[in-house]
């Protein structure tokens, strides 16, 4: 049974390695903690990839593409921001409210499916028990939010936050001009991959709570 929702870790940490199937697990001690300077360059190289460039280098003559005689153009960008990292700007700024669409998505997860199955047939009560209980049980065991509560045990409610969450098309149309530059490297395959994008995007940055700090804090990293 949970007993809490997940927060966000913001310094190293160990790490739990889960095997369901062998049911064994296995401690990490060791953090890496790699800093903004390391992301980007590391960003920026996989930017010039996608245009067939590499980054400036300054590599003698024993690095491998110099032995194998690779013709390899070089070139330099300034790092752009992850297209997700956009894509969950241009949600908050629509008027999109992450945190709650982590909520509603793990409220979800932690109903019964046939439960979930009695609220997508409109049904006013669940099929077992009735919404008091499971609105009681979700904000006082999942420590969800009230307002998250009422959108997954309302059918009505549920579809207007579905519908008010911008489509990928729409975010391509909004943001225009910040994704100019990712348009010049990916052409057609940014529209092609929007959809994608923006399932990264919600996935990635929705939390519990404080998702808008989360974007504005990570985004001024590649200011």
């Amino acid at each position: 049974m949970p007993t809490v929702s997940p927060t966000l870790i913001q310094s190293p940490a160990e790490t739990l390695l889960v095997y369901p199937r062998l049911g064994r697990h296995s401690f990490i001690k060791e953090s890496f903690a790699p800093d903004s300077d390391l992301i980007q360059d590391v960003w920026r190289a996989k930017e010039l990839g996608l245009k067939g460039l590499m980054p400036t280098t300054d590599c003698g003559q024993d690095c491998p593409h110099q032995r194998l005689k690779l013709h390899l153009p070089e070139g330099d960008m300034e790092p752009l921001p992850p297209p997700p990292l956009m894509f969950s700007e241009g949600m908050l700024e629509s008027g999109y409210n992450l945190d709650t669409e982590y909520q509603v998505k793990y409220a979800r997860s932690l109903l019964p499916e046939s439960i979930r199955r009695a609220i997508l047939s409109f049904s006013q009560t669940p099929a077992v028990g009735g919404n008091e209980k499971w609105r009681d049980w979700l904000i006082r065991i999942g420590r969800l939010d009230g307002e998250a509560v009422e959108i997954v045990l309302d059918f009505s409610k549920w579809m207007k936050f579905m519908r008010s969450r911008p489509d990928a098309q729409t975010l391509l149309k909004s943001m225009k001009s910040e994704l100019a530059p990712w348009t010049l490297i990916l052409k057609k395959r940014l529209k092609i991959a929007a959809p994608a994008i923006l399932g990264r995007a919600a996935s990635v940055y929705p939390l519990p709570e404080g998702s808008s700090a989360f974007v504005k804090k990570a985004r001024k990293r590649w200011r």
